[in-house]
């Protein structure tokens, strides 16, 4: 099998979410554990899950400045919650709000040809979606909103976690969540669109981007992610 794009038998390493995520969540340990709601089991790592079946050298290359702007962004928000005891929203900068989209598209691009066991699609979206990434056509209008999660454990607070993306709804909306270094992105996938109560919370489009702060809540409570959660906790305590 080679690129899916080009068909070239040469094809490289594609992170799912980018290493340098795994890298900050390891912080200095010797492997990541990293969560895929499509496995029963969460596997360790020292970089994070990879399709080494998906692109070639070239197009891998042209992802490249759209991981390093989400790799920045969130490592700002991560720098701009010093008081992690603090709830209040964060304005971070985001001269490229643009590329915050490109990088979400490019996530769940990733996800969905990985070879996951889920049965995720993009269906009418796919090719848009391959044109932007690759091309450099207009992506569709998936509005984004960013959320710091704020999932505890006793002893060290707030944890940052990798989670693969996955299918939800969001203020009665159909889209996408995916989570890097305890950063949750929330993508609305719906024909709908976003509801108008939410518009100023888009940071696919406003630069200082907002950034809520989930209230505290134990990561053995939080509803549908409760068991990868628990899960992830017990493979890094092994």
């Amino acid at each position: 099998m080679g690129c899916i794009l080009c068909g070239d038998g040469e094809t490289v390493r594609s992170h799912i979410i980018p290493r340098a995520f795994a890298h900050d969540v390891r912080d200095g340990a010797k492997h990541v554990v990293t969560g895929s709601r499509f496995e029963k089991v969460p596997r360790t790592s020292q970089s994070g899950f990879f399709s080494s079946t998906m692109l070639c050298s070239t197009h891998e290359n042209l992802t490249a400045p759209i991981d390093k702007y989400a790799i920045e962004f969130v490592r700002r928000v991560t720098d701009g919650w010093v008081d992690r005891t603090s709830t209040s929203a964060l304005a971070i900068a985001n001269p490229r709000p643009d590329l915050l989209r490109s990088f979400a598209l490019l996530t769940i691009w990733r996800e969905v040809h990985s070879g996951t066991e889920g049965t995720l699609s993009l269906g009418p979206y796919e090719q848009v979606i391959r044109n932007h990434l690759f091309d450099g056509g207009a992506s569709p209008d998936w509005a984004i909103v960013v959320q710091r999660t704020n999932f505890v454990t006793p002893g060290r607070g707030a944890i940052d976690f990798n989670l693969h993306p996955y299918r939800v709804r969001f203020a009665d909306r159909a889209g996408w969540m995916l989570t890097v270094a305890g950063v949750g992105f929330f993508v609305v996938s719906d024909r709908r669109g976003l509801p108008s109560r939410f518009q100023d919370w888009r940071v696919d489009c406003l630069d200082p981007a907002p950034v809520t702060i989930s209230e505290p809540l134990p990561f053995t409570e939080v509803g549908a992610l409760k068991g990868i959660l628990a899960a992830m906790a017990a493979r890094a305590r092994a």
